[in-house]
């Protein structure tokens, strides 16, 4: 079994709003040396898979099925075993 976490963001092509929102806030009460700050989602879950390339494959089918929307969004894993 795996112990999966999937974290997604924008690509940096998209204007995310929030983002901005956030970044300007940072500016105006006077926060120096933050670099843009990026916001995303982040999922955790389990799969069950006897080998590491099995359960890469059952987590990129699920992220490109249902967690990530590819024209907007981009998507890291980070998987161990448990």
């Amino acid at each position: 079994m795996f112990k999966v976490t999937v974290f997604v963001q924008y690509l940096e092509s998209v204007v995310n709003p929030d983002e901005e929102v956030l970044n300007e806030a940072i500016q105006k009460v006077g926060t120096e040396g933050v670099s843009p700050v990026k916001i995303g989602r982040t999922y955790t879950f389990h799969v069950q898979a006897d080998r590491r390339e099995e359960a890469d494959q059952k987590v990129k089918e699920v992220a490109g099925k249902l967690l990530v929307n590819p024209s907007m969004e981009t998507y890291s894993v980070e998987m161990e075993e448990v």
